[in-house]
């Protein structure tokens, strides 16, 4: 039987189904914290600092680099440049405030980008954009779905990203920033690389759909062949999947409906037609979204269908092997009643009772009665044709 991605060994031993799907954590402020106030985030990774310089035909990276040098590059570069600043992990809290602190990002900016559980959204400034985007991808370990946040502040010269984890899906974009002299991504400068950015996203959006669509055809096939109770489970994690899919996707393309109406002086207007590209895109992604759904509910019909077919079946056998014993039950309960040809008491014979209890070959004869008994039965329930699977 043709695997799907999930081991079955995995769902046998009936996992939550949560497990596979990688979710943020829960890292909501406490209660009565002040709006935008930071706190310490003990499982976060440790804080790296990647810096991209670049213009038309200029580029330069720096990776692992300290705030102080981040500011020193930054100040003596000045306008002549745009900078791409990619923050990885959170967990050098007083760093992340002083790169808030330098580049006008609000407290509550910079809270949401750490909290990792928001929602795809625009926030329209006079100075700057902030945006968040969900980037989805498998693991290595077969199945598992994750769902991490990507932050971005835009401005006019600066694009500056916060991503949880060391691993992302944004290396596409990094090799066209570094081949790209006199390319778009050079000369319109971090709105049109947060564009990009934002439709590497979408563009992988297609990658997961298609791994979702080829396990439900998959299982399909499998439940054509026969229908398992683990089949169950990894259809529930299918449809689990798709709605953290879905969660996701409806809120981007609001978003993208958003950046393609976007009118700032410091926007380029090219960039709607970049935009309205991406909108297209997710609006895609919702129509096969929209598909899968309704094929994973086809399939939740089908396993019950095909699970109550074998139950059917199950039921069948039994109330033949009943059926073939009814009979047999009745000869051997018939010839247990111990019936005597002498009367003790008179001494007299009763032909009527059972005389062929004295025959020397009356045991053959009842188990041959009986065995002609079962292959009558049988024969007529092949006639009736009630051992076909239907």
């Amino acid at each position: 039987m043709a695997s799907t991605g999930i081991p079955r060994s995995v769902l046998r031993t009936l996992v939550p189904i949560r497990h596979f799907v990688g979710k943020p954590g829960s890292r909501r402020a406490k209660h009565g914290q002040a709006p935008g106030a930071l706190f310490e985030l003990p499982e976060a990774l440790e804080t790296q600092i990647h810096l991209m310089i670049y213009e038309n035909v200029h580029f330069e990276e720096h990776n692992h680099i300290s705030f102080e040098k981040l500011k020193e590059l930054t100040e003596r570069k000045g306008d002549d440049y745009f900078f791409w600043i990619d923050v990885q992990g959170f967990k050098n809290v007083e760093v992340l405030r002083k790169i808030a602190e330098t580049f006008d990002i609000s407290k509550l900016e910079l809270e949401d980008a750490l909290l990792g559980d928001q929602r795809p959204k625009i926030e329209l400034n006079e100075e700057h954009l902030f945006a968040i985007s969900r980037q989805f991808y498998f693991d290595e370990e077969p199945g598992k779905l994750f769902n991490e946040q990507l932050s971005l502040c835009i401005r006019r010269k600066i694009l500056i990203t916060f991503q949880e984890n060391y691993i992302d899906k944004l290396e596409p974009v990094r090799v066209r920033l570094r081949n790209g002299a006199g390319a778009y991504i050079r000369q319109l400068g971090p709105v049109y690389l947060a564009y990009a950015l934002m439709d590497a996203v979408v563009d992988h959006y297609f990658q997961v759909m298609q791994n979702l669509s080829a396990r439900a055809e998959m299982l399909e096939n499998q439940l054509f062949e026969r229908t398992e109770r683990e089949h169950m489970f990894e259809l529930q994690v299918l449809r689990r999947q798709l709605a953290e899919m879905r969660r996701a996707v409806v809120p981007e393309r609001d978003k993208m409906d958003e950046l393609r109406k976007l009118s700032l002086p410091w926007v380029d207007g090219r960039l709607k037609t970049y935009f309205r590209d991406v909108f297209d895109n997710t609006r895609q992604m919702m129509d096969l979204i929209e598909s899968l759904q309704e094929t994973l509910g086809g399939l939740m019909d089908l396993y019950i269908y095909g699970m109550s077919n074998r139950q059917n079946e199950v039921m069948k056998v039994l109330t033949m092997v009943s059926t073939i014993f009814i009979p047999l039950s009745f000869v051997v309960g018939l010839y247990g009643m111990n019936f005597q040809l002498i009367d003790p008491y008179t001494n007299k014979q009763m032909p009527l009772n059972m005389p062929e209890l004295r025959s020397p070959y009356g045991y053959v004869v009842v188990v041959l009665v009986m065995f002609l008994i079962v292959v009558f039965q049988l024969l007529y329930y092949r006639r009736k044709g009630w051992f076909r699977s239907r």
